[in-house]
């Protein structure tokens, strides 16, 4: 479950996309989750990313930004980001998508940053 994140933010940014304000835009990531978190993923969305994630998989697999990225968290943290990384993103469920966003949003855990621009 560790790119359910990565699913989830991009299918919650998909949709949003058109429903983004000037004045903010997470109110409208929170109810996106909330609403994934109760009816899941919409499956358009989900095959989307999917899509997406492997073809910028496939991109970014022949730079050396992405490997130092594997071999340090591989060699810092024991974890390896690249071994069967198509496969699981081929196998991911709309049911652990639905799941992680529950975990997100029953956690309270959240930091909002907003950054303005000088005017």
């Amino acid at each position: 479950m560790k790119y359910c994140l990565g699913i989830i933010l991009c299918c919650c940014i998909s949709t949003i996309k058109a429903q983004t304000t000037k004045k903010s835009g997470m109110p409208i990531i929170y109810k996106q989750i909330t609403n994934i978190a109760q009816y899941g993923p919409e499956p358009s969305s989900m095959q989307k990313v999917k899509e997406y994630l492997l073809k910028q998989y496939d991109q970014v697999a022949i730079t050396n930004d992405y490997w130092h990225y594997v071999l340090y968290n591989e060699l810092r943290y024991g974890v390896d980001f690249d071994k069967d990384y198509k496969k699981m993103v081929n196998e991911i469920t709309a049911n652990e998508i639905q799941q992680m966003a529950r975990n997100i949003i029953n956690s309270n855990r959240r930091i909002e940053i907003t950054m303005l621009s000088k005017k």
